[in-house]
């Protein structure tokens, strides 16, 4: 059912041929360009596209496309939608999916004690701002974050950091591969372990094949991990793994922004999600409304349509 929807929507914008021109009905809102600024061409054509807008126009750019220079941007607002990291300089607002490694490690350390977890848990946006950044951006909330705060208070004593137990257990962390964007979430994962102090991390990096991390994660059970966190950008096939770990009583938990890993508890912020946040953003910070220049990768890329198009639907956006 996932599927089939992500490609509706890379359908969707498929039929629409790709238009550059998208309105509001009240036309508070409208699109007068829509660029594809990955590739060879990317920069040039951003370029011209910038050159091109108007004055008091805002900028969106969908990650992965690069974020243009600030002497094209000039003074029109930005907004970065997707990616990571701090809030990159001149840019307005810069909306992230919400670090899910504090959350699988306390998933997982409730799993080390017999509690069951659920399966599934989307997570709200973060979104950074220059007012906000100090204090660590501002958070939506999604639906997974209502039964993290549940799961959280019902089990308060376990997830204090003071230990229950004279047991140590061994949680895995396998990162999909080895790059800067990857190595966040494997040192957000070992800092809310250390707080647990009875929780040691094996970590290990991939390749960035599906047959490498189903062989690490495999070994990992093998070691004796009671629990084991996986941080991808997509969906994983570990068919290996996945049944070893059935077998052992291990669980999986994944990092995949597409909520479609399957494991036994699969944690991320939806490209829609984001998608609903930059729009909320843009509203905050140009209520009256303004002209928007989009910058994205791949159309047909599942992810960044369906940010798109959330972000299209939240302000009521229609092709002309």
């Amino acid at each position: 059912m996932r599927v089939r929807a992500a490609l509706s929507v890379v359908l969707l914008f498929a039929a629409c041929g790709e238009r550059d021109s998208y309105r509001r009905p009240d036309g508070r809102f409208r699109v007068t360009a829509a660029i594809a600024a990955t590739g060879p061409a990317g920069p040039t054509t951003a370029a011209n596209a910038l050159a091109a807008a108007p004055a008091d126009a805002a900028i969106v750019v969908f990650a992965p496309a690069a974020l243009p220079p600030e002497a094209q941007r000039g003074a029109r607002r930005t907004l970065l939608v997707g990616g990571d990291g701090p809030l990159p300089a001149g840019i307005a607002a810069a909306i992230t999916g919400a670090n899910g490694a504090d959350a699988a490690v306390d998933l997982a350390l409730l799993h080390c004690h017999g509690i069951e977890i659920p399966a599934r848990i989307p997570l709200g946006a973060q979104v950074l701002t220059t007012a906000n950044q100090a204090a660590g951006g501002a958070r939506q909330t999604g639906p997974g974050d209502v039964v993290l705060q549940l799961l959280r208070m019902q089990h308060a004593a376990l997830l204090s950091g003071e230990p229950t137990t004279d047991v140590v257990f061994r949680l895995g962390f396998v990162q999909v591969r080895d790059d800067a964007r990857s190595h966040r979430p494997r040192a957000a994962v070992q800092a809310a372990a250390q707080r647990h102090k009875r929780l040691v991390v094996s970590s290990k990096v991939a390749d960035g094949s599906d047959a490498n991390v189903d062989a690490l994660v495999a070994g990992l059970v093998d070691e004796g991990c009671r629990a084991i966190v996986l941080a991808s950008d997509g969906p994983l096939t570990l068919a290996t793994a996945t049944a070893k770990a059935a077998a052992q009583k291990v669980a999986l938990l994944a990092l995949d922004p597409t909520l479609s890993t399957p494991a036994s508890c699969v944690l991320g912020c939806e490209p829609a999600q984001l998608g609903r946040a930059a729009a909320a953003a843009l509203h905050q910070l140009v209520p009256a409304g303004c002209a928007l220049v989009e910058l994205h990768g791949e159309a047909t890329a599942p992810q960044f349509a369906a940010a798109r198009h959330a972000f299209h639907e939240a302000l009521q956006l229609r092709p002309n």
